[in-house]
């Protein structure tokens, strides 16, 4: 789990294990109220562009707060 303690800006991507975005699932510039509030993402295995992501390992990084959190997130087919 990921979590955002602070209202202001949240961010959630999908990064490569070159750290290039692949899929952006929230990009929010104010969730006031939001903060400790808990949300369900789910990745469903494709790009911003639509195509199937590659198998491999992949990170969500989670940035808002000041902070960012990362969890490691493994993509078969």
């Amino acid at each position: 789990m990921l979590r955002v303690t602070a209202s202001g800006r949240v961010r959630l991507r999908i990064v490569d294990a070159g750290g290039r975005a692949v899929r952006t699932l929230l990009d929010e510039s104010n969730l006031r109220g939001s903060a400790g509030a808990q949300h369900l993402f789910v990745w469903d295995g494709r790009t911003d562009a639509g195509a199937e992501a590659r198998p491999g390992m992949y990170l969500a990084v989670l940035e808002g707060g000041g902070r960012r959190a990362t969890r490691l997130i493994p993509f078969l087919r």
